[in-house]
């Protein structure tokens, strides 16, 4: 509920070390929508609480290599438990795509599978860190259509990438980026839907005219 998370968001301001934050959009069969999400987010946690029992070093290389292989880890095991619930539905058809952001200290390590997308504004700009994994931009990608027509290409919703692919069909190819955290950087985290609603430039002005 709202005020539950506006009280762990406050926290979360706080919060020091290592750091972990996701959002998951769940498809599949309509009772199932939310099983893969809840999956995801339910191993993220867990992984997250593994992990805090190790030491990190304050390098920034050494941080970020650490980090990186922190969200390999962890979306290997996730892929693997979304299938392992699939194939205990009749269905067989429960999928979720997410974007995680990594950060420890300086270091930051974004990762994003499906559509879900995650932004740097950083002094006034405003530049993505995700890849968009759907027909349309792989169709975009090669040259078959044009970059303004990727916001209402009808296949723009059709992933290529996502957690629970089956082993059969492809491998999870995740998109990673990495970044020096700078003072006065925000960092949002913004499911696809959001974005069919809020274009880069609405965002961006949001961000800069918010006083909070």
């Amino acid at each position: 509920e709202y005020k539950s998370s506006e009280i762990l968001l406050r926290q979360k301001k706080e919060q020091e070390g290592l750091q972990f934050y996701a959002i998951t959009e769940g498809k599949g069969a309509d009772r199932y929508a939310d099983e893969a999400s809840l999956i995801a987010i339910k191993k993220l946690s867990d992984f997250h609480k593994k992990a805090l029992e190790n030491e990190i070093s304050s390098d920034y290389d050494v941080a970020a290599d650490v980090l990186y292989s922190y969200v390999e880890e962890y979306i290997k095991e996730a892929n693997e438990a979304v299938i392992a619930k699939a194939t205990e539905l009749p269905e067989k058809d429960i999928h979720t795509s997410i974007a995680t952001v990594a950060i420890y200290e300086k270091a930051l390590i974004t990762c994003n599978l499906g559509n879900t997308k995650i932004f740097l504004f950083r002094k006034g700009n405003l530049s993505k860190l995700t890849e968009d994994h759907n027909h349309a931009y792989r169709m975009f990608k090669n040259g078959l259509i044009d970059e303004d027509k990727l916001a209402t290409h009808s296949k723009k919703d059709k992933l290529t990438q996502y957690l629970g692919i089956l082993p059969d069909d492809m491998q999870p190819e995740p998109y990673y980026s990495e970044a020096e955290i700078k003072h006065g950087d925000i960092l949002t985290i913004c499911s696809s839907s959001f974005c069919d609603c809020v274009s880069e430039e609405e965002l961006c002005e949001i961000i800069k005219t918010s006083k909070s």
